[in-house]
């Protein structure tokens, strides 16, 4: 429970964001998937699925556990 009152969400609250994150990133897996056998579909779902929910977690006020975020040169590193 130290998590929700840390990210300031109910337990259903975070459950339905935690499933809606997770069925994005299950659609895009997918797309991932369906992309290796046919280039031609799915060109930019997983990309565009990836910045969308990085900026959208990014909007989130940062858990007091929450480690640094890294630069885009240390992420590349």
């Amino acid at each position: 429970m130290t998590h929700l009152q840390e990210v300031g969400l109910g337990y259903f609250a975070h459950m339905a964001r935690a499933f809606r994150i997770g069925g994005r990133l299950l659609g895009a897996g997918f797309a991932c998937l369906i992309h290796g056998f046919f280039p031609g579909l799915f060109t930019h779902t997983a990309s565009r699925t990836i910045a969308s929910l990085d900026d959208e977690l990014a909007q989130l006020p940062a858990s007091p556990a929450a480690p640094p975020a890294l630069t885009p040169a240390e992420a590349e590193a």
